[in-house]
């Protein structure tokens, strides 16, 4: 199950809390008991976790989704950027879509297929910086 909503602007790690708290809800309301949340924010998933106290801001969304995920069999992960591009892919398609659309592994998006096929086959992505032009 994959899912992209727009939240308007705001920050990544709100936006990265907001998206847990979408996936937990829907697992809970879904039957879903053994979930495994992967992040690729440390901050978000130390938050949930309680290694660190959330900011006034974040503390109601970082509470609800310790309270659903409390009822679930889970395990809540950091996972680097580079092991997470189908999420990235959805989060960059959401831009443009207002509405919550969850998707299976047949109807993604194209931007996201090619990540999926890579994450299916276990193929790892790396991240590759783009340099500027410099001029002497």
């Amino acid at each position: 199950m994959a899912f992209a909503s727009s939240i308007g602007r705001t920050s990544s790690n709100m936006a990265e809390a907001s998206a847990a708290l979408a996936g937990v809800e829907w697992c809970s309301r879904n039957g879903c008991n053994n979930i495994i949340l992967e992040c690729d924010s440390q901050l978000v998933v130390d938050l949930i976790n309680g290694k660190s106290k959330p900011p006034w801001k974040m503390q109601g969304i970082i509470r609800r989704i310790q309270d659903i995920a409390g009822q679930l069999n889970r395990a809540i992960h950091h996972c680097y950027r580079e092991a997470n591009q189908v999420a990235d892919a959805l989060a960059k398609w959401s831009i443009d879509n207002e509405e919550l659309l969850i998707f299976s592994h047949h109807d993604l998006p194209i931007s996201a297929i090619g990540p999926y096929r890579l994450d299916y086959i276990q193929m790892m992505s790396l991240r590759h910086k783009h340099r500027k032009n410099t001029f002497l």
